[in-house]
């Protein structure tokens, strides 16, 4: 299981709908009730028409602990992009639907119509993390530093 770390910069949504992200760290579950390892550091949230529409377009990389996690969402592309990604699809309840492992270049991914949410992650991610289908993102309130 993998728990999310949530922690909003601002709340000022209309002034921040291209340049402002709420940002989340991303660990993988230990025993109950404890974190195991972290999977990124600092994962941006791309909920709004123009955060979606930007991505990580224009990026020459995605360094390791860093992501995206784009709201709604069902399907990416990968044009014009410099860098493979890993991309986890989840549904409304953040259960892992699908996991498509390094994405080329000018690609396009399947389209999962149960998806919610896809997060974009560094090439293999999800190998190194042992991620599976099926397994649950949990949210909580990230601390205020960092």
């Amino acid at each position: 299981m993998l728990l999310v770390w949530l922690y909003t910069e601002d709340g000022d949504v209309l002034n921040n709908m291209f340049t402002k992200y709420k940002t989340v760290s991303l660990y993988q579950e230990g025993s109950p009730g404890k974190s195991g390892p972290e999977i990124a550091a600092k994962v941006k949230i791309a909920d709004s028409f123009g955060k979606r529409l930007i991505g990580l377009l224009g990026t020459k990389s995605l360094p390791r602990g860093e992501g995206l996690l784009i709201v709604p969402c069902k399907q990416v592309h990968t044009f014009f992009m410099a860098y493979s990604l890993d991309l986890i699809f989840l549904d409304e309840s953040d259960f892992i639907l699908y996991l498509v492992e390094t994405i080329s270049p000018n690609r396009i991914s399947p389209y999962i119509s149960k998806s919610r949410k896809v997060l974009e992650l560094p090439a293999s991610t999800i190998k190194t993390h042992g991620l599976k289908i099926g397994e649950k993102l949990v949210f909580h309130p990230r601390p205020l530093y960092g």
